[in-house]
């Protein structure tokens, strides 16, 4: 997936082709990290995992809670603008490299 980003300083906007919600989260997550800022919510969390299917057919607005080993479940399932007491906020490579250590942990490839 191609994006075309422009930045000055908070005025800054990232378009992402056939992106969906989850997408345009990691591309403002990219870049509020310059100043040090992280947004708190579920779809900044290390264990958030975007299911393709969730990205098709919810435009990504959801997502997995999961753990290392185990297969998520429905009861997992959040909304990636939610928040909650079970929170660990990361930056966006951080939550990509757990997701394929959590797939490969399930015997998938990354």
């Amino acid at each position: 997936m191609s994006s075309t980003c422009e930045s000055s300083g908070w005025g800054g906007r990232c378009l992402r082709p056939g992106g969906d919600a989850f997408a345009a989260l990691c591309a403002a997550r990219e870049q509020l990290s310059a100043f040090g800022l992280t947004p708190k919510c579920y779809g900044a969390c290390r264990n958030l995992v975007v299911s393709g299917m969730a990205s098709e057919m919810g435009g990504g607005l959801a997502g997995y809670l999961v753990r290392l080993g185990q297969q998520a479940h429905m009861s997992d399932l959040v909304e990636i603008f939610d928040t909650g007491p079970d929170m660990d906020l990361v930056s966006v490579p951080e939550q990509q490299e757990f997701r394929l250590a959590w797939f490969r942990s399930i015997g998938l490839p990354g």
